[in-house]
């Protein structure tokens, strides 16, 4: 089943509770994590083993997940708004976020350089159009 663009809610083990007992003996340290967002396309540099979640942080819109910890993948169905836009590029896809005070983010490189690019223009058609 191809998840790419779809909203999904995991169950993943967490990599530090082994090593529990080497933190702070007051920090609680769950067991499972539990993260909702969006799959994502698979980059190259990206090992076969991991997948990418969006987050819904403008400052740190993904989370990269180790597919081996993963113990559970449910779709969520729900229609919420989550910020996370896909936008078709040339070559693949890419990831715009929004956040508080109107800020955009995208994963491309012209975006890195400049803080703008055409795929958050896009994003902003779509939302002032309603589409």
């Amino acid at each position: 089943m191809d998840l790419v663009g779809k909203r999904i809610k995991i169950v993943s083990k967490n990599p530090t509770y082994a090593f529990r007992d080497r933190y702070a003996k007051s920090m609680y340290i769950p067991e499972y994590n539990t993260y909702i967002g969006r799959y994502l396309p698979r980059p190259s540099w990206l090992s076969k083993d991991e997948f990418m979640l969006t987050t819904g942080d403008i400052d740190s819109p993904v989370r990269i997940i180790d597919k081996r910890n993963v113990t559970e993948v449910k779709i969520d169905k729900s229609n919420r708004p989550d910020g996370v836009y896909l936008v078709d590029g040339e070559k693949r896809k890419y990831v715009v976020t929004s956040g508080p005070f109107g800020r955009f983010s995208c994963n491309c490189t012209a975006f890195g350089y400049r803080k703008w690019c055409s795929h958050i223009n896009e994003v902003k058609k779509g939302l002032k159009h309603g589409s």
